[in-house]
């Protein structure tokens, strides 16, 4: 928010100009209001196939004229590399994990990083997110758990995790949760239920 205007009395629709890829969709926000001013947005939908950053457009407020006005902020999106041919000639062949649905034309120049990996196996997450302020995180001082405070992952960097939250359930990185409490085994494209199929393996392991 670059000025938060004055003179509104409700949330503000805010728009963005359209993408300039035919298969892309506009982003939507909503500006949240404070004292008649608005002091924050929440974006509804981030929108998809922007390559320049767009127009931002705030509702006018109910009185006055003092609209607010604001400027959006793009994210990259990082592409991993799979494999490359060996260099013959100063061409090489690469290929990367994930479909890019841009145009990337002859000569254009597309800058590679080395990515930073951070590893961590078997670690026990309790209560993340809850503050650092032992008097108040505690469980039974009101501390609450935020889970998606467990892993950060910023700028294209990556890391690679299990972890036990303080409800027990398991997490192999972003894909796969282990859920105790239901019993299911749910991930990205799936969602399978422990209790739905029993066999003879399971059941010896549950017996006495």
């Amino acid at each position: 928010v670059g000025s938060g205007g004055t003179g509104y009395t409700q949330n503000v629709d805010i728009t963005f100009s359209d993408p300039s890829e035919p298969w892309g969709v506009s982003a939507t926000a909503v500006g949240e209001v404070t004292n008649g001013s608005v002091t924050s947005v929440e974006m509804v939908s981030n929108g998809r196939g922007y390559t320049g950053i767009p127009t931002v457009t705030f509702a006018s407020p109910n009185s006055g004229i003092n609209t607010a006005t604001g400027t959006a902020n793009l994210i990259p999106t990082y592409y991993s590399i799979l494999r490359s041919t060996p260099i013959s000639g100063g061409i090489c062949t690469i290929t990367v994990n994930d479909n890019v649905p841009y145009a990337v034309g002859l000569g254009s120049t597309v800058p590679f990083f080395k990515q930073s990996r951070v590893l961590a196996s078997g670690h026990s997450l309790e209560y993340i997110g809850s503050g650092t302020n032992i008097n108040g995180a505690l469980p039974n001082q009101g501390g609450v758990p935020i889970q998606e405070n467990e892993i950060d992952m910023r700028n294209g960097g990556l890391v690679v995790f299990t972890s036990t939250d303080q409800a027990g359930n398991f997490r192999i990185g972003d894909g796969v949760v282990i859920n105790q409490q239901s019993g299911t085994i749910s991930g990205t494209f799936y969602s399978k239920s422990l209790f739905s199929t029993m066999t003879p393996f399971i059941l010896a392991l549950g017996g006495d």
